[in-house]
């Protein structure tokens, strides 16, 4: 599945284990781990569809209900031969009251033989994964090989992470989201050196040490997937947060004024509301500041903001539409290389 790197999905379905269902489960009703097509052959009432969108995860809503499990699978086939993640699961589960839904993977993505409409599920889940550890609390079931992993890495950096205006940055201590149990006789210290690696990590970093060879993957192309969105995808935190923050900037000069309104000022020292906002940029261009994040170009976004309205623009997509990508480039005043590089980035619009 091909995805634009500077457009994601803004929304995504996922499956998830009612944990209700997990808190009352006896070794006798489930005795272990089951897959997705299992689970709706055997548990069907077990399981619900539920969609994350990009904004609340960015605004922390999936923090209460939502919980994701980061595992390490002990088998090919099967990632909890000896039933031990289970059982952490339904304990933590059983001490925090708050949890609704979990995803698992082996119970929330369709495993082995897929039929048609299994297929086109997972493919479009898998790829927004991303969407799931940065929002949701997250259960980390530590080992001695999970650190070397590939999935394991990913999840736990997203897990450590926390969206800023800035990008991702590591979650302060009142926003981590994450709790590390350590598995199979795993010492403690493990778990403090896996925070040590990625909580003060940042995208960039992150990339570097996810693409090292010595971090195993079982399917190649999952890790070139994943790799290839993590800057976008900090690009895109950027945006929101950023969009975020201005519009509860507006919100509170709003809210100012309206105090203020027993001593009206005269009209033209305020303006109209649609003045404010145009001021405070909660008109901006859709995608624009990610695409220029993108090619380290964020110092040009008035310049181009102003262009682009001037155009009466509301989104990159238009630029390309309207085909009038070298005059937008030109407009920036870039160096050759840096414009080369800018359009580029444009004509992968999808």
């Amino acid at each position: 599945m091909t995805l634009c790197p500077l457009l994601a999905l803004k929304a995504c379905e996922f499956n998830f284990v009612l944990a209700s269902k997990l808190r009352d489960c006896t070794p006798e009703t489930f005795p272990k781990l089951l897959t997705l097509q299992e689970m709706r052959l055997k548990h069907p009432s077990w399981l619900v569809r539920r969609t994350l969108d990009f904004r609340s995860v960015c605004s922390g809503e999936y923090t209460v209900e939502y919980l994701a499990v980061s595992h390490r699978w002990e088998s090919r086939s099967d990632p909890d031969p000896r039933v031990e993640q289970l059982l952490a699961l339904v304990a933590h589960l059983k001490a925090q009251l708050g949890i609704k839904y979990v995803f698992y993977d082996y119970m929330s993505l369709a495993q082995g033989e897929r039929t048609p409409q299994d297929k086109a599920e997972f493919q479009a889940m898998l790829p927004n994964i991303n969407f799931i550890y940065l929002g949701a609390r997250v259960l980390i079931l530590m080992d001695l090989d999970y650190a070397g992993r590939f999935w394991t890495g990913f999840e736990a950096f997203l897990a450590m992470m926390m969206p800023t205006p800035d990008g991702l940055i590591g979650a302060t201590t009142t926003k981590r989201r994450y709790i590390i149990e350590c598995m199979h006789g795993t010492n403690e210290n493990y778990g403090k050196a896996l925070e040590a690696q990625w909580l003060h990590c940042t995208a960039q970093t992150a990339l570097q040490e996810l693409s090292a060879d010595c971090i195993v993957v079982t399917n190649q192309s999952d890790k070139t997937t994943q790799l290839a969105k993590i800057l976008p995808f900090n690009a895109q935190i950027m945006e929101a947060m950023a969009s975020q923050e201005r519009t509860d900037d507006i919100d509170g000069l709003l809210e100012e004024v309206g105090r203020s309104s027993s001593m009206p000022a005269p009209a033209d020292d305020f303006g109209s509301v649609d003045d404010l906002m145009d001021e405070f940029g909660t008109h901006a261009i859709d995608g624009l500041s990610a695409l220029l994040a993108a090619v380290n170009l964020s110092d040009s976004l008035d310049a181009a903001a102003t262009w682009c309205k001037e155009q009466g623009l509301e989104a990159v997509t238009e630029i390309k539409e309207i085909k009038e990508e070298e005059a937008f480039v030109d407009a920036l005043k870039l160096k050759p290389g840096k414009a080369k590089l800018l359009l580029k980035r444009i004509s992968e619009i999808g």
